[in-house]
């Protein structure tokens, strides 16, 4: 009877302890993956912050918060580019040279969906959009506000856009 009692008690002690490791590894493993993604969901915002400030002619359709998806014209890189979240995912599009460089923004140019890539999985978010207005009094420099949510994480960064010919600089200078 000791015996029983004894073995009892030692598989109680057991299965305590193999639950308890268990529910440690689990969120070990969690906490890993979430850090993974606050990483690459970094990583992504610096790689869009870069694009944002060596583009112009930005577009969103129109200027206002939580848009799923920006186009621009990379001076840098002389290419089409766009950033959207899609699906739980921040993916990103390039497309060579245009024609022109306002096809990137104006609607015109095509950009397909299995041409996206994806940057970060199992992030969403949005950007907020205020387009360059040099007609307005005092004129408007454009900016991006991005924001990544991984997990219950969130990382938000703003940036200028590059489009301020005739704000800052005279049109009269090259």
């Amino acid at each position: 009877m000791e015996m029983t009692i004894a073995i009892f008690v030692f598989s109680l002690i057991i299965l305590v302890s193999v639950s308890t490791f268990a529910s440690i590894a689990s969120v070990r493993n969690k906490t890993r993956g979430i850090q993974r993604n606050i990483e690459t969901s970094g990583s992504a915002m610096e790689l869009m912050a870069k694009t944002i400030r060596m583009s112009n002619l930005l577009s969103s359709d129109d200027s206002g918060f939580n848009k799923q998806e920006i186009h621009m014209y990379n001076n840098s890189q002389g290419k089409c580019i766009s950033y959207r979240f899609s699906d739980g995912n921040l993916q990103m599009n390039d497309i060579p040279t245009p024609a022109k460089s306002e096809e990137c923004s104006d609607g015109t140019l095509s950009y397909d969906d299995d041409d996206y890539a994806d940057l970060a999985r199992g992030v969403s978010g949005g950007f907020n959009i205020i387009k360059t207005d040099t007609g307005s009094n005092p004129p408007i420099i454009g900016r991006a506000t991005i924001l990544i949510v991984a997990g219950d994480q969130k990382i938000q960064t703003s940036v200028s856009f590059r489009d301020y010919l005739g704000i800052i600089i005279p049109e009269s200078q090259p």
